[in-house]
């Protein structure tokens, strides 16, 4: 199938250099087998669709995972299967920050931060179902999260060679520092808290340690990041692009 893009842009120029690379055949069977897909890049489409593709295509150009994939052995099957799940997913994205994560899922893949397809999967359904408000609370817990896990960097970076000290530091967000990050949601913050729990990214801390010693029982839930939020949140590393 030949590309057909009329009034090419810069971004568009750099697709038609893809096309007889690695990615760019891969994707063209991709192209084939998905109708609306097929049309939207002959230019018989835009609107909506064609701008969610045109940013995909620019951030997998600019997180190098095109790169990766026209210079490195892999799974072809595999791979095209991937890709055409995240096309799909994108092309019925509302928010430019979620396509952004989608990439941002693919490169954590080639990374190995993501270790099966299977689990990129998941992910990029997770992602492509957020509401803006659902996005609002994830970003804020994981703002949370980094912030706790720099502290806990810099105190082990300040310790003396040789020097033993004990450092209690469990590493949960309560919903207390939710809220005072997010105080316009505080009647809704249950609701967005129970969603991001039935999605498998969080969950809250039952158990009781060390730390929760004289405050277990303040009354003050606690989260802790799931093996596939945390996976999430190794794959979107620093970017903060989910409340775009």
């Amino acid at each position: 199938m030949d590309l057909d893009i009329r009034k090419n842009s810069g971004l568009e120029e750099k697709i038609l250099a893809l096309h007889n690379s690695k990615f760019g055949k891969m994707v063209r069977i991709l192209w084939e087998g998905v109708p609306v897909v097929s049309t939207m890049y002959n230019s018989i489409i835009g609107g909506i669709e064609k701008r969610n593709l045109l940013v995909l295509i620019e951030n997998l150009i600019d997180k190098k995972i095109v790169e990766y994939i026209n210079n490195n052995e892999l799974d072809d099957e595999k791979w095209s299967e991937l890709l055409q799940h995240a096309i799909l997913k994108t092309l019925r994205c509302s928010k430019v920050g979620q396509i952004k994560q989608i990439a941002n899922i693919l490169s954590g893949k080639c990374s190995s931060k993501i270790e099966t397809f299977n689990d990129a999967e998941d992910l990029i359904n997770i992602v492509s179902e957020l509401s803006e408000n659902e996005a609002n609370v994830l970003g804020q817990i994981y703002d949370i999260f980094k912030k706790k896990t720099k502290a806990k960097e810099e105190i082990k970076s300040r310790r003396h060679p040789g020097e033993i000290t004990v450092t209690v530091f469990d590493m949960y967000v309560t919903w207390a520092e939710i809220e005072s990050e997010l105080p316009a949601f505080k009647e809704r913050l249950d609701f967005f808290i129970g969603r991001l729990e039935g999605k498998g990214l969080i969950k809250e801390k039952l158990s009781v340690t060390h730390a929760d010693i004289g405050n277990a029982d303040d009354g003050n839930k606690k989260y802790i990041v799931t093996f596939t939020g945390n996976m999430l949140f190794r794959s979107i590393n620093n970017e903060n692009s989910f409340r775009e």
